[in-house]
């Protein structure tokens, strides 16, 4: 089981329910379960098929390999296992990555990128050098790429405090990468320029809610979309006036068409697969109604957390909404906490008896290792009076963490291989007996 701490949160039937959930939409979104389910190969035709997409590998001389992102490992390795010694060479660049056969590992760092990004990076980009017309380069790309992708018009000291202010501004991630883009020489685009003249696929799971793909890892083989014009805009937007004089180092990112005709961009994962696997959960309950609302994380944490309560409200029992996406958290206290708990804490204001919610981050880290994210219901209320503890005080200090940690609120899973941006579930229950 992923949820390490089940027993001591599964307190009572309709905490199992939602905790039965989670555990299902997280065991659908683990990489190699995502590969092995999308990608078919015909050993004897020598043909990989991806969905509908189909490509005869006998046209190519030599296939070489790629995997960034947090859930990159997983996925190239199942791919690994899938092509064997068909895979000529290989760089693959995650945080906890272990040896493969035919593909060169490298350990990077998230969120902050650092100097083993940018030797990794290197690697990856010194092997696409002696690609030809003639071979095809495969990407697996995931959550997590911007930063373990490394390659930057400016200093990584002065990179990590523009996306430190950024954060701490409330940005949305495609406004972050956004920036990112335009300071970069690998995202955006510019992978595909290092990839040609050969073909391309990369197989994309996505952690960005919209799902486009000119946003997840901050697009590196897929032609942007978004101009110098739009990162200058956000800059302003934002009044961040400590990096308008780096911003003078942004470039626009390629735009030749003739980079990206050879390279298929294929979405083959996403948070819409978790909450299909919590529907059929739900389905197995006998839940009455079942709503899915796939980019209905957004905003302010706390904010969604009161909205979200608020519309379940209104519903009749047996009711769920399964939600996607993600919100933004304005940091103003010095407290600890992630998205999903301070989401959790905002909707705590608003519970009531038949309510039972959970937020929680796909990739088991809710900004911190020390929480995956938070269940609430009525009986948090009561034990948080009971205990003294302020709700409007913790949020104010965002500091969500130590709020659930006194009540036992908190849902642990350690790191995941997975990263689908993050999931939430409001459930009303009946209070009939």
């Amino acid at each position: 089981m992923l949820i390490k701490n089940y027993k001591k949160i599964a307190k009572d039937k309709e905490r199992k329910i939602v905790l039965e959930m989670i555990e299902n939409g997280l065991q659908a979104i683990q990489p190699e379960k995502i590969i092995n389910s999308k990608i078919k190969f015909d050993q004897q035709k020598n043909l990989l098929s991806i969905n509908q997409y189909q490509l005869d590998l006998n046209k190519f001389k030599r296939i070489f390999v790629f995997g960034i992102g947090k859930a990159s490992f997983k996925a190239t390795q199942a791919l690994e296992k899938i092509l064997g010694q068909r895979i000529n060479d290989g760089v693959l660049i995650d945080t906890h990555p272990k040896k493969l056969k035919y593909i060169r590992t490298f350990q990077g760092t998230h969120p902050l990128p650092s100097n083993k990004n940018k030797i990794a990076t290197k690697k990856l980009e010194k092997l696409l050098e002696k690609t030809t017309k003639d071979d095809l380069v495969i990407g697996i790309i995931t959550g997590g790429g911007s930063a373990l992708l490394c390659n930057y018009r400016v200093t990584l000291k002065n990179l990590i405090k523009i996306f430190d202010y950024l954060l701490k501004s409330g940005a949305n991630i495609e406004e972050i990468n956004t920036i990112r883009k335009h300071f970069s020489k690998i995202h955006g685009g510019w992978l595909a320029q290092k990839i040609y003249p050969a073909t391309g696929l990369s197989l994309v799971i996505s952690d960005v809610p919209s799902n486009n793909l000119s946003f997840i890892a901050s697009g590196p083989t897929y032609l942007d979309k978004t101009t110098l014009k739009d990162a200058q805009k956000i800059i302003h937007r934002y009044h961040l006036s400590a990096i308008e004089r780096l911003s003078e180092q942004m470039m626009e990112t390629p735009k030749e068409k003739k980079y990206f005709r050879k390279i298929k961009n294929i979405l083959i994962g996403d948070n819409h697969t978790a909450l299909q696997a919590m529907t059929q959960t739900a389905q197995k309950k006998h839940i009455k109604k079942i709503k899915i609302i796939q980019r209905g994380l957004k905003g302010e944490a706390k904010k969604c957390g009161e909205k979200i309560v608020n519309l379940i409200k209104k519903e009749k029992p047996s009711t769920v909404f399964l939600l996607g996406g993600e919100t933004n958290v304005k940091v103003k206290g010095n407290g600890i906490g992630g998205r999903n708990q301070e989401l959790a804490l905002g909707a705590l204001r608003n519970i009531e008896p038949d309510i039972v919610l959970a937020s929680f981050a796909s990739d088991g880290r809710d900004n911190t290792d020390l929480a995956d994210g938070a269940i609430i219901d009525f009986s948090t209320k009561r034990k948080a009076e009971k205990l003294n503890l302020s709700i409007q005080d913790f949020l104010k200090n965002n500091d969500s963490y130590h709020f659930f940690k006194k009540t036992g609120d908190l849902i642990l899973t350690g790191q995941l291989d997975s990263n689908v941006s993050d999931l939430t579930i409001v459930y009303k229950k009946s209070l009939t007996k």
